[in-house]
C-alpha cells in the first residue's frame, strides 16, 4: 500500500483492488495528505455501497456532487472535514442518492439551517413509506 501512495500520481485505477485494501489506501492518502480533487476519483467505484473519506479538507463542492453522480448504489457515506459540503450538494444528494440510508458529515458548516430542515423532512417522509 505504501508503494501506491508513493507513486500516487501514476495510479490510474483501483478498480481491481479489494475494498478492504482500498480503505487502507484511503487512510494512507489522508495521512500523507495526497487526497485531493485529482486523486479522489480513484476511490469512486460505481459498485460501492459504502464510502468513508477520512479527510475531505482538500475537496470541493464538485467532488461531493461527483460522489452522488458516480455511486448510484451508495447506502452509507461518511465524510470527515467536509468543509465545502453546501446546500447545492444537499439538493443533488436528495435527487440522486436514492439508496442512502446512513449519512455522517463532520464539519459541514456551510449547509444552511433551512437546507438541513428540508433534508430531515425528506428523510422522515421517506422513512414512513
Amino acid at each position: 500500500m505504501e508503494t501506491v501512495v508513493k507513486h500516487y500520481d501514476s495510479v490510474e485505477s483501483l478498480d481491481e483492488v479489494p475494498e478492504h485494501l482500498v480503505d487502507g489506501i484511503r487512510r494512507l492518502f489522508t495521512k500523507k495528505r495526497v487526497l485531493d480533487p485529482k486523486t479522489f476519483p480513484l476511490f469512486l467505484r460505481a459498485d460501492l455501497t459504502e464510502l468513508i473519506i477520512y479527510d475531505c479538507a482538500a475537496l470541493g463542492t464538485g467532488d461531493y456532487i461527483r460522489v452522488f453522480a458516480q455511486l448510484p448504489r451508495l447506502k452509507t457515506l461518511v465524510l470527515h472535514n467536509a468543509y465545502q459540503f453546501k446546500d447545492e450538494v444537499v439538493d443533488y444528494m436528495m435527487e440522486k442518492a436514492l439508496h442512502l440510508q446512513h449519512l455522517t458529515l463532520h464539519a459541514a458548516n456551510l449547509v444552511s439551517s433551512d437546507k438541513w430542515s428540508e433534508l430531515f423532512r425528506a428523510a422522515d417522509s421517506n422513512s414512513r413509506r
